[in-house]
């Protein structure tokens, strides 16, 4: 099963790409969301962009949608 990497930062973006595998799952998060994973599943909270003034786009989820995300993928690891 593919992991889930929820990603609360650049530095952490940086971190988990280097260590995530190619079918692994990330999530952006909090200030995550100024990043991008380019060429990875990648999806970002909505409400969190939103709040960071940032312009709604196709990988943006809700918190429903992450919830579905968690119980589809082990291990969820959290990347600060």
């Amino acid at each position: 099963m593919a992991a889930l990497h929820l990603v609360s930062s650049i530095d952490g973006l940086a971190a988990c790409t280097a260590r995530a595998m190619t079918e692994d799952v990330i999530v952006l998060m909090h200030d995550g969301c100024y990043a991008s994973a380019e060429g990875r599943t990648c999806y970002r909270l909505a409400a969190h962009a939103a709040g960071r003034g940032l312009t709604a786009n196709a990988m943006d989820i809700d918190f429903d949608r992450l919830v579905e995300l968690t119980t589809q993928h082990q291990p969820i690891v959290t990347w600060r």
